[in-house]
């Protein structure tokens, strides 16, 4: 019981949750001077999407903590420091609820590295695919349990010169007897069936026509951080009304 108490304090700690706080400050510092070198999407990877990493400062190796450890520990952290601290009374309550909320955000997270699907999708004029793969190798990632025809690409240069200010896909998706069209823009996405598709490029399709490349993101834990939001608010909104309550009395 003794190890167990020690434990808890130390995982309840005011002090790791600063330590946590100055880590990951310098861990992105880290990952930012290495995206340099290695490009931001692998520096994402091998920085934060891992438990541990292995990085070169000055040619000096250095053991740290990727981002999933610092992940775990926060979350160890909020739940000991809710179950220590916890009050009974609406603001005791609300700071439950707002360390649930912190909790909440963190796991989204987590679950967004190991459930989300993301690829891209190659529609060239008036072809109609249900293929994703990967943005770097071409590989198959997966295939839609719809299809996407792509009716029409269009793009918008800047005056007298060559170079594109904005284009677009107007595409149409189709499943079974069903079909529903969209604009996908280069800020203005499009969702079906649980996938988001934005505007990642495009190229000119050598039989003749357009090429247009599309993000393919599937995130079943998409609602998560608002939820978590949503959660921190009804929180705040409890531990503040009780506090302001019992100054009037």
């Amino acid at each position: 019981y003794k190890v167990f108490k020690s434990i808890a304090k130390v995982c309840a700690s005011p002090i790791l949750t600063v330590f946590l706080l100055f880590y990951s400050v310098g861990l992105i510092f880290i990952a930012t001077i290495a995206q340099l070198d290695m490009g931001v999407e692998l520096a994402a990877e091998k920085y934060f999407e891992s438990f541990f990493v292995l990085a070169n400062l000055g040619g000096i190796k250095i053991p740290l903590m990727g981002g999933a450890s610092v992940g775990v520990l926060f979350v160890v952290n909020v739940i000991f420091s809710m179950f220590a601290r916890l009050t009974f009374g609406a603001s005791g309550v609300g700071n439950s609820i707002m360390h649930f909320a912190l909790v909440l955000l963190v796991l989204s997270g987590g679950l967004q590295f190991f459930m989300r699907e993301e690829g891209r999708v190659v529609l060239r004029d008036g072809a109609t695919t249900n293929i994703v793969s990967d943005t770097n190798s071409g590989a198959l990632v997966c295939k839609l349990p719809f299809s996407i025809r792509l009716l029409k690409f269009t793009r918008e240069n800047w005056p007298g010169s060559k170079i594109p200010k904005s284009y677009s896909s107007r595409v149409v998706f189709i499943s079974g007897n069903s079909s529903a069209e969209a604009l996908i823009e280069m800020n203005s996405p499009a969702s079906y069936m649980g996938w988001s598709f934005y505007q990642m490029s495009y190229s000119e399709d050598p039989r003749g026509g357009n090429i247009s490349v599309l993000s393919a993101v599937k995130n079943p834990a998409r609602l998560l951080p608002w939820l978590s939001v949503a959660a921190a608010f009804v929180g705040m909104l409890m531990a503040f009304t009780a506090r302001a309550w019992r100054r009037r009395l």
